[in-house]
Order: structure tokens, then sequence, then C-alpha cells
């Protein structure tokens, strides 16, 4: 039987750790197997399978393991052939800017929140969407605020090539050091459009060491995110397939949750102000 992980993509890979509560390079300490088999209701599910022994302080932090395996959602297995990066990315780079677009994005999903439908199949789609929203607001914040910035200097730039660990992993000669040079604006963006970014614990890391600043608690923020987890990759249920239950009020305190972060954040980073920042780029 052919190990179904071999088969996953990077962000396959990456997605899968993140599933499970691990990083990659946690994950690939471990020996699994990951299977298709039918559940006790007849549904096709994929299963991830400790094997053998493993690292117990790895192991006691998979999220939900049940014995000696798991079940991990099908969205890890589809692929996207469309390239992304043929667009030209456009962000706001005012931090300012993109705090009144997430405002006002927050203001009309909390009026949508509102709204009163008699249909309750309707309503439960209608909560479930501007859930997603929620996040998605957050999530657009913290990116077009952090690749703004760094496409802005190129003290963050430098920064930011230094510390994410993706640029470890690349080699070149020292002949390609100048068209590796010319380039480098370029593949930090990609690299920053590749990002997952209610994937808080990187945002954070990457945040942290690129800015040199402090970053607000994502505690209350990432329990919002796994709620989005259900609603987008397990059709608004639990792991258990318990349904998730969304009402105005839970709905308005997710606002409010995700207001605060982002609130607490966009103030942190209007205090930047570093007089050893050169916002000239040398390309």
């Amino acid at each position: 039987m052919i190990n179904l992980y071999n088969s996953l993509t990077k962000t396959g890979k990456e997605l899968l750790s993140e599933e499970l509560g691990l990083n990659l390079g946690e994950l690939e300490m471990l020996s699994f197997d990951i299977r298709l088999i039918k559940d006790s209701d007849g549904y096709s599910v994929y299963k991830f399978i400790l094997l053998g022994d493993n690292a117990v302080e790895i192991t006691e932090r998979i999220l939900d393991l049940d014995g000696d395996s798991v079940e991990i959602p099908d969205y890890i297995f589809e692929t996207d052939d469309e390239d992304w990066y043929d667009y030209e990315y456009v962000s706001g780079k005012d931090p300012e800017e993109n705090l009144e677009v997430f405002l006002e994005e927050l203001e009309n999903l909390a009026k949508l929140n509102k709204m009163n439908i008699k249909d309750r199949k309707m309503t439960i789609m209608l909560k479930r969407q501007i859930f997603i929203g929620v996040i998605g607001s957050m999530e657009t914040y913290l990116s077009d605020t952090f690749i703004g910035l760094v496409s802005s200097n190129v003290t963050y730039l430098e920064r930011f090539v230094s510390s994410y660990p993706e640029f470890s992993k690349r080699k070149f000669e020292l002949r390609e050091v100048f068209t590796i040079f010319k380039s480098i604006e370029k593949t930090a963006r990609n690299i920053m459009l590749e990002v997952i970014y209610h994937d808080l614990a990187k945002v954070r890391e990457m945040y942290r060491t690129t800015f040199e600043m402090d970053f607000p608690s994502i505690k209350e923020a990432y329990k919002c995110v796994m709620v989005r987890h259900d609603l987008v990759h397990r059709n608004g249920k639990t792991k258990s397939r318990q349904p998730v239950a969304l009402t105005e009020k839970s709905i308005s305190q997710t606002l409010q949750t995700i207001r605060h972060f982002v609130g607490e954040l966009a103030e942190t980073i209007s205090k930047l102000n570093d007089p050893n920042i050169d916002y000239d780029l040398p390309f």
C-alpha cells in the first residue's frame, strides 16, 4: 500500500501538520501512514495512523488522536494547478488604510448578522458565511499589512529574508548572486503570498522577527480560527460530526474578539518608527 503522504504537495504537507497541531519538521520525524478507509457509517475518510515507536513528546501533542489514529479532512489532498503569482499583487501599503477596510468589512458583517430571515436553513447558511467572512477579513488585514510594510522598505525586507525558514533552504552559486539579488523582492513577495495567514502562530513569528515588535495574544482569535476550519473544511461540523451552532450572539462575540485582536496589533504597528529603517528599496 502506498503511503498517501508521498502524494501530497508541499502545501498539503504543511496543512496536514497544521491540522495535527505540529510543525512540518515534527511531523516528518514520525513513523506513520495515511489511508483512505470506510468509517462505521460507510463514509470514506482519510486516517492518519501512527506506526511503531514514536517520540511521545510529539505524539502526545497530536490533536484529537484516538489511540494511534486520527481522521484528517480531505481538503488536504486538493490540488490547485492555477498559478496565483501571475497577477500583479496590489496591497494598501498604509496600515491605517488596511485597518479602515477591515473595520468597514466587520461593520457590514455585523449588519448582516442582525438580519432576520425566516427560513431556518438560509439562516444557518448566512451565519456560516458571516463567520467565515470575519476570519477572512482578519486574514486580509494581516497579509496586506505585512506584505505592504515589507514591500515598502529594505530593512523589513532584509529581516524577513534573514528570518523566514523558507529562505534558508534555498541554495545558489556565487556567480548567481546578482541575479538572485535583483529578483529577491519578487521571490519574497511570492513566499509571503504562500503564507496561510490564519496560521496565527506562524504569522505571529513573522511579525515579531520582521518588525521587531510585540504581537498580541492569539489565544482567543485562534479559537475562532478553529471554528472557521470546521465551517469551511467539514461542512459546518466538528471532528465528531456535531454541527457547529452559530447564533447572532456568538457571531457578535466573534466580531468583538477579532476586532480587539486586530485593533491591538494595529496600535502596535502604528508605533513602529525606527530611524534606522531605509525606505528606499535597492531595485
